[in-house]
């Protein structure tokens, strides 16, 4: 059996509203360059435009945009400043992910309202897992992931671990405050992306707070497996 992949209305008039703002990127791209991040006016512009919330399911208040519709709003961005659209491909991916696929007690805390614009965004990597150690209610988590990118935008870090006991790699969320961040993105490319790496030590990751880095079954939104 086969379902068609569902569209999103607000395609267009997002592209509308990223479009009048193309000026500001690349009016600012070079000194998003030299500070090794976007400056505020562009993330200002970006959490107004929306574009954070095109992967974030609809019933949560994104607005889910199908696969094709995602990657057609990263490229245009693409031929107006490069490292808009990799920081916005990055947030929009893992913030949207998670978004989907934790649980509904853990999903009103990042997500309180997504419509009015009200939701965390997440970083992290699900790479080069960390550990895990389980203790009562959930894990104990520790590791250095590397290139979080868009990781001084975001708030909470989504990061796979592997659990000692099982051999599981499960995928954890917690607040950004709660790592330690490493300042060693120098490179020559895509420099405003801010692709740091982060550790943590011993944080406590609650079972409400992790998914399967594997499952196809979702909380909310349309994605594979979902209810």
């Amino acid at each position: 059996m086969t379902s068609r992949l569902r569209t999103s209305d607000e395609f267009d008039p997002l592209h509308r509203r990223l479009a009048e703002l193309a000026p500001l990127f690349q009016d600012h791209a070079d000194e998003c360059d030299r500070r090794g991040g976007l400056t505020d006016e562009v993330v200002r512009a970006l959490h107004g435009s929306g574009v954070f919330r095109i992967g974030i399911p609809r019933e949560l208040g994104g607005y889910e945009f199908s696969p094709r519709q995602q990657l057609a709003t990263i490229a245009q961005l693409s031929y107006w400043d490069a490292s808009v659209a990799w920081t916005t491909m990055a947030l929009q991916m893992v913030t949207g992910t998670t978004a989907a696929y934790l649980g509904p007690e853990a999903a009103r805390e990042p997500y309180p309202d997504v419509a009015r614009g009200e939701h965390a965004l997440m970083a992290g990597q699900s790479t080069k897992p960390g550990t895990a150690v389980r203790v009562d209610g959930g894990h104990r988590i520790s590791g250095h992931w590397q290139f979080a990118s868009g990781i001084a935008l975001a708030d909470h870090l989504h990061s796979a671990a592997r659990c000692a006991e099982t051999g599981r790699v499960p995928v954890f969320t917690f607040p950004k405050k709660q790592a330690t961040l490493i300042d060693n993105w120098d490179v020559l490319g895509l420099r405003a992306t801010d692709s740091i790496d982060y550790t943590c030590e011993d944080v406590f990751g609650p079972d409400t707070h992790v998914f399967e880095a594997t499952t196809t079954r979702a909380h909310h939104g349309g994605a594979p497996g979902a209810r």
